[in-house]
């Protein structure tokens, strides 16, 4: 009778330790989900940046270009002018 307590003890306490097991389980899908959509957040967030970035030295290299046309004209119209 005593090892049919025991035995009894034992799986009674492996299914407590199932049941937490699951919870625990439970819990950490739910963090990951989250961790999941914040990276797909931030990778958007990243595109975003890196096409601005883009944007930005385009127009940049745009503006170079017009100011070194503007001297280069202002040059030839002091040398016209001499």
């Amino acid at each position: 009778m005593e090892s049919l307590n025991e035995l009894e003890k034992r799986v009674l306490d492996i299914v407590q330790k199932n049941r937490e097991l699951q919870q625990e389980a439970i819990e950490l899908k739910a963090e990951r989900d989250s961790m999941l959509e914040k990276c797909e957040k931030l990778e958007a967030s990243l595109m975003d940046r890196t096409e601005n970035k883009n944007a930005l030295e385009t127009e940049k290299a745009s503006v170079k270009e017009t100011i070194e046309e503007l001297l280069s004209t202002i040059s030839s119209i002091e040398t016209v002018s001499r």
